[in-house]
């Protein structure tokens, strides 16, 4: 079988969306699938990427803009160039018209994969609410997203399947705490709530200021409580200054 899937990134980015991807493809290209995938990324990466499994191929050659983007698309699915796909990913809904483009070209089904408040709400693209049609089968990782989505989306609820994240307990388990760590901020004996994301400025749904907001509550009931941010980006400075306030 093969496969085409088109995503924002997977090999060499950044945040949980990327990490989804990199799984997804490995997932498919191993037993008993052992499907060939060719992953074409919009954005380029910004890590080394590495070796890839075998059976992936991943074009980071072809991202760029929107516009460089599904030109690229197009000529790689066109029957000009031979491509035959089986079937066609479309990693996040805003790829929405190009993969449709994608499916269309390749006669292939169409399988959209939608992670959370991306899908909550009725998408800002007319162009990606008239298309949502031509989606064969759709996979959220909640059932709240689910529910969410099928309030505006022209979908039926069989048409869509529930697939949770998962963790590789091989490379994340609890385990004792390091202590180098806990001397560095400080948090031997206290209770220590953790927070792991990136910090940006378009995501504050992700909870932090509410977190802060909440501490001298809780800290009323658990005194030794300890709120430890781990993440990067624009908006971390000014969730440092709320933190110190």
């Amino acid at each position: 079988m093969n496969i085409l899937a088109l995503l924002t990134d997977a090999f060499g980015g950044r945040g949980g969306i990327a990490k989804f991807n990199r799984d997804l493809c490995r997932a498919l290209a191993a037993e008993p699938l052992a499907a060939r995938v060719t992953a074409l990324p919009r954005v380029a990466p910004v890590d080394p990427i590495g070796e890839l499994p075998a059976r992936i191929n991943y074009r980071s050659d072809v991202a760029g803009s929107k516009w460089a983007y599904a030109w690229s698309v197009a000529r790689r699915t066109s029957n000009v160039q031979g491509a035959t796909y089986n079937a066609v990913i479309c990693g996040h809904i805003n790829l929405l018209p190009v993969a449709v483009l994608a499916s269309w070209l390749q006669g292939a089904p169409l399988l959209l994969v939608i992670h959370g408040i991306d899908a909550w709400t009725p998408h800002d693209s007319g162009l990606v609410r008239t298309l949502l049609p031509q989606v064969d089968t759709f996979v959220t990782v909640s059932q709240c997203t689910k529910d969410r989505f099928l309030e505006w989306a022209p979908l039926r609820a069989e048409q869509g399947r529930v697939v949770p994240d998962c963790i590789d307990l091989q490379a994340y388990a609890p385990g004792p705490k390091r202590t180098d760590l806990l001397t560095r901020y400080g948090l031997h004996d206290r209770t220590i709530l953790c927070t792991l994301s990136r910090l940006s400025a378009d995501e504050q749904y992700k909870g932090h200021d509410e977190v802060l907001e909440a501490l001298p509550a809780l800290a009323e009931t658990v005194p030794d409580v300890a709120y430890l941010v781990c993440g990067d980006g624009d908006d971390r400075p000014r969730l440092e200054r709320k933190a110190e306030r």
